[in-house]
């Protein structure tokens, strides 16, 4: 049978009319989840299959009064030993990735517009990273002849809700997929509670409990909602006490390659909890993909920082 959280928390979804159960038994619910797990994960592996890919995103954050007014109280509390810049109710900027597997490059740059930039280029014998920030006054320049480690940390996914489904280990930031996945949940521990529509789109509710795994946040769980159509994966919730901690969404799915699907429209929201425990919205970003290269030839110029005279 699921556990017992899942159950109270399938009955509250059912009561509001958000969630309606599959009319198969507990048996085949159980069975259905792996298949649907790893459909999502084959969907996502493409981007280790390709030759080359270059993404552009455009980049909206919009922060709540609440998220001001809980950062304005988290400087209070430092007494000034902590100091953050004070955050903007909204901000625009890009995201860039290029990945090009026959000369072993990649680019990684995001700027927001009067914040932080940062332009990290392997161009297969040096790394270089540009980072600029116009609030702090600082600019620098950082040479290697190799890739550090955590360098491109979770690429693409640390800003991107897409891919968000498993561990991915590329050329220039290698993991033990195998081992981190016991943290983003292997298949067989998903349970299908349900069938609801998601942002418009017909979704199978996936549920996982990583609550008992050693070093994971006590009560943390995943909610998927997975296309009932496409098994592509179109939501993933994160709840810690059953309570929403963050949001990540996926939509407007297009072939941009024969077998290859990229959501054209992501985004997330993170929440915080206020005095009584209730959560609350802080901040939200929406991207939307604007430009989507595969398999073709990449300029030599993306994978080049030209470095100002004194550098």
């Amino acid at each position: 049978m699921p556990p017992l959280r899942t159950t109270v928390m399938a009955a509250a979804l059912l009561c509001s009319g958000f969630l309606s159960f599959c009319s198969a038994g507990t048996t085949q619910r159980r069975a259905d989840a792996p298949a649907l797990v790893r459909a999502v994960r084959r969907s996502e592996n493409w981007v280790h299959e390709v030759n080359s890919l270059y993404l552009r995103i455009e980049s909206k954050w919009t922060t709540t009064p609440e998220g001001i007014a809980a950062e304005a109280e988290q400087q209070k509390r430092s007494g000034g030993r902590i100091w953050i810049a004070p955050p903007q109710p909204s901000s625009v900027g890009i995201l860039e990735y290029a990945i090009d597997q026959r000369y072993k490059r990649v680019r990684y740059l995001t700027d927001t517009a009067g914040g932080w930039y940062q332009l990290k280029v392997w161009d297969g014998k040096q790394l270089t990273i540009h980072g600029k920030s116009p609030r702090y006054n600082q600019e620098n320049y950082y040479l290697n002849s190799k890739i550090p480690e955590r360098t491109f940390h979770e690429f693409m996914a640390v800003d991107t809700s897409w891919p968000r489904s498993q561990p991915h280990s590329f050329w220039f930031d290698p993991k033990d997929t195998e081992e981190l996945l016991k943290y983003w949940g292997p298949a067989e521990d998903f349970i299908l509670i349900g069938r609801t529509e998601y942002r418009g789109i017909k979704c199978y509710v996936l549920d996982c409990d990583r609550s008992s795994v050693p070093d994971m946040t006590p009560d943390l769980v995943f909610l998927w909602y997975v296309g009932v159509k496409d098994t592509l994966l179109y939501g993933l919730s994160t709840l810690r006490a059953d309570k929403v901690d963050t949001e990540h969404w996926m939509s407007d799915y297009k072939q941009v390659a024969p077998g290859c699907w990229l959501p054209m429209t992501q985004g997330y929201e993170l929440y915080g909890t206020d005095e009584q425990g209730k959560p609350y919205l802080r901040s939200r970003r929406d991207l939307r993909v604007t430009k989507v290269h595969v398999n073709e030839k990449l300029p030599d110029d993306l994978f080049r920082i030209e470095l100002k005279e004194g550098v």
